[in-house]
C-alpha cells in the first residue's frame, strides 16, 4: 500500500527516470499539461 511518508521517494524516483530518458519526461510534461487545462477549463486555478 502506498503511504504518505513514500511521497518524497515516490517523487524522487519520477524525477531520476524524468532526467534518464526523454520519452518519459515528454510524456510526464504532456500529462502535466493536460491536467493543468483541464482545471483551468473547471476554474479550479487561475
Amino acid at each position: 500500500a502506498n503511504e504518505p511518508t513514500q511521497i518524497p521517494e515516490m517523487i524522487s524516483e519520477v524525477l531520476q527516470k524524468v532526467k534518464a530518458d526523454p520519452d518519459f519526461a515528454k510524456k510526464i510534461s504532456q500529462s502535466a499539461t493536460r491536467v493543468i487545462k483541464v482545471k483551468e477549463e473547471m476554474k479550479l486555478v487561475e
